[in-house]
């Protein structure tokens, strides 16, 4: 008897599991985590002091909205110290990319589109400052 109460809560902790994977994976936020911050991160790389990027997030946008995040702004997070870009779609783990540029990321904003008009990410590339 013991060992059949067990085999069936073994079960269903590994059928939580899968459920939750699969929960996870049905907005394909990872992925989509994965496409932005590599987009970013080239964007950054191919940049030169002075540009003001904007790059098109709705998608991001939407998907970050469906999976309940409480607010846009920990969807892109740059941190210049280490020259990092991270991306998160999700209540789970961000998505990090390092870039080689030696730039800082000021003032990023997501500005909200409205009718045809896309949601975009706005950034501008300034000269590294060494007060890390």
């Amino acid at each position: 008897m013991i060992q059949n109460a067990v085999f069936i809560i073994l079960a269903l902790i590994a059928f939580a599991i899968v459920f939750y994977f699969v929960a996870q994976q049905s907005s394909n936020a990872g992925e989509w985590s994965d496409y932005y911050v590599k987009e970013i991160t080239k964007t950054i790389n191919l940049g030169k002091v002075g540009d003001t990027i904007e790059l098109d997030v709705s998608k991001a946008t939407s998907i970050s909205k469906k999976e309940n995040l409480r607010s846009i702004s920990e969807v892109f997070v740059f941190e210049n110290s280490k020259n990092k870009v991270c991306v998160k779609l999700n209540k789970g783990r961000r998505t990090c990319y390092y870039y080689y540029n030696n730039v800082d990321i000021v003032n990023p904003e997501v500005k909200i589109g409205f009718g045809d008009k896309p949601n975009t990410l706005v950034f501008k590339l300034e000269e590294k400052t060494n007060n890390e």
